[in-house]
């Protein structure tokens, strides 16, 4: 599915925009970069991890596979893709304290940066980790929900995964921990479920890519309306209080963003017709997709180093003085940093995945 490396570009092409535009500057006002690219990959992490799990569940009950032996496959392949550049990123970016990050060195290494900002609140330049850290999580319960759970309990048990999310978030707001209803682990059940719901709907003999291209078009439909609906109530109500902007932020917001990458990656995994295809089928698009991890792991971090002016003396370039021309420096960095560790360390590391297949 070429085209879902491709949404993997763009979902870390809007995380970079929401860290590499300046919060005052109009381009950060004009789409959430940040929202929308989280929860795009939020989506395509439960759909990609559920339909692998699935097939292995079809392998169990039609095929007599071990199970414990596809559960050791899972984890291998993921731990194979996951850690080494992850761990080799904070060895080096603890080397030299880049963004103050020996501060929460042991949140990071244990993969629970995510708990502590949930009640602490953001910790600067590694605060993007907390991301990898939910998805850690939640592949630490999910094969054993979809491989053990009886196949006529699947679906209920992931619509239920996605109930969890919007009471969790309430729930937090209601206690006064706003960051956790958009960083605790449950917060985010629901975009991982929407993934797991496509996932067990491709799987599904009996349920049809038509109805499922009227899943994702009713979900389009009604996040479109959510987004209207969250700025209709900010502009007629600007001076509201901090509880009432946090809910239409995090309830609304987040609630449509996930439905919108819903649709996205339906009619992804069917495949886009028209000039949207093709935008998704571009080579380069999808060697981004491909090096997306390691974008993602540096781009922060690029924002930190990239602008020691004497590094721009030793490279003999101008000092860029318009913020669109930093925004551009850095996802030339980003990208060539990137390209570089998958050339170099993710890809050779990530080709032992097929001793596991």
């Amino acid at each position: 599915m070429p085209q879902l490396d491709a949404l993997r570009a763009f979902a870390v092409f809007f995380i970079m925009m929401a860290h590499y535009i300046p919060e005052d500057n109009f381009l950060y006002r004009i789409f959430p970069w940040g929202g929308m690219g989280v929860r795009l990959f939020f989506v395509l992490s439960g759909f990609l991890v559920t339909i692998g799990l699935l097939v292995y569940k079809n392998q169990i009950d039609l095929e007599n596979k071990n199970t414990w032996s596809l559960i050791r496959k899972f984890y291998l392949r993921r731990v194979l893709r996951i850690l080494p550049i992850y761990y080799i990123t904070i060895l080096i970016v603890s080397i030299f304290n880049i963004g103050n990050i020996r501060q929460h060195l042991f949140w990071h290494i244990s993969y629970l940066s995510n708990i502590y900002i949930s009640f602490n609140g953001w910790i600067g330049y590694a605060s993007h980790f907390w991301t990898l850290a939910v998805e850690i999580q939640f592949y630490l319960i999910w094969p054993f929900i979809i491989i053990f759970a009886d196949r006529k309990h699947l679906k209920p048990i992931i619509l239920l995964t996605i109930a969890i999310a919007p009471i969790s978030r309430i729930l937090f707001l209601l206690i006064g921990a706003d960051t956790a209803a958009i960083a605790f682990t449950t917060s985010n059940f629901d975009a991982l479920g929407f993934g797991a719901l496509i996932a067990y709907y491709n799987w599904e003999s009996s349920f049809s890519k038509i109805s499922l291209n009227k899943v994702g078009n009713y979900g389009l439909i009604i996040g479109l309306f959510i987004l209207i609906t969250a700025y209709v109530l900010r502009a007629s109500s600007p001076d509201i209080g901090k509880f009432n902007r946090e809910y239409y932020l995090i309830i609304l917001d987040l609630n449509a963003y996930t439905l919108i990458s819903t649709w996205l990656i339906i009619n992804a995994s069917n495949g886009f017709k028209g000039v949207i295809g093709k935008i998704l089928t571009a080579k380069f698009i999808i060697y981004l997709g491909k090096i997306s991890y390691g974008i993602y792991l540096f781009h922060n971090f690029i924002n930190v180093i990239i602008f020691y002016p004497k590094l721009f003396k030793i490279l003999h370039l101008p000092y860029p003085s318009s913020i669109e021309m930093q925004i551009i420096y850095k996802i030339l960095a980003t990208v060539l940093i990137s390209a570089l560790s998958w050339q170099i360390i993710e890809n050779p590391i990530n080709s032992l995945k097929s001793r596991f297949k």
